[in-house]
């Protein structure tokens, strides 16, 4: 049954009087008769106010994340790409322990790079990497600075659908 209704709709749809590619209707002769409208006070804004950019290097600096439960570095690398580092934390005496590679299981946390490869693409960090000590996979990673001292990252696997966010705050 439910091919034959998918059947009837494309028939319906594919006999309609007006063609897919039409031009939307001309103006009503009030409307064109109506002087354009001009910027007032009340019409005229400006579009920064509603976005702001930042410069690249504005991400540079120390971070606290969401729930202050450990405190990044984030710095730029010599090829211009950045990345984060744990300073400290909750975590910061913990070893990797639920790392891939057995050699690194001994080390701590704290000093380690958990993000990398971030480029500053149309206003938003891309392109990273960010491995999870907590289960030790890496994941894919993007950053946009959201305020002054705030930022949102977003962690996820093949597209950032699938994924989750938090938000960040400038260390003072």
């Amino acid at each position: 049954m439910r091919i034959a209704t998918m059947v009837a709709a494309a028939l319906l749809l594919s006999v309609s009087p007006v063609p897919a590619h039409a031009a939307p209707p001309s103006a009503s002769p009030r409307e064109a008769r109506r002087p354009p409208m001009r910027p007032s006070a009340e019409t005229n804004f400006d579009a920064a106010r509603l976005e702001t950019s930042y410069p690249a290097d504005s991400l540079v600096g120390k971070w606290w994340t969401e729930g202050k439960e450990g405190l990044m570095k984030i710095e730029k690398t010599k090829s211009g790409r950045f990345q984060v580092v744990l300073l400290g934390g909750k975590e910061e005496d913990k070893k990797d322990v639920k790392n891939p590679d057995p050699k690194l299981r001994d080390r701590k946390l704290k000093g380690i790079t958990i993000m990398w490869n971030l480029k500053f693409e149309d206003g938003e960090y891309v392109d990273g990497y960010c491995y999870n000590p907590r289960d030790g996979n890496t994941y894919r990673v993007k950053m946009k600075i959201t305020g002054a001292d705030t930022l949102r990252l977003r962690g996820y696997l093949l597209v950032p659908l699938l994924g989750q966010s938090q938000d960040w705050t400038r260390a003072k």
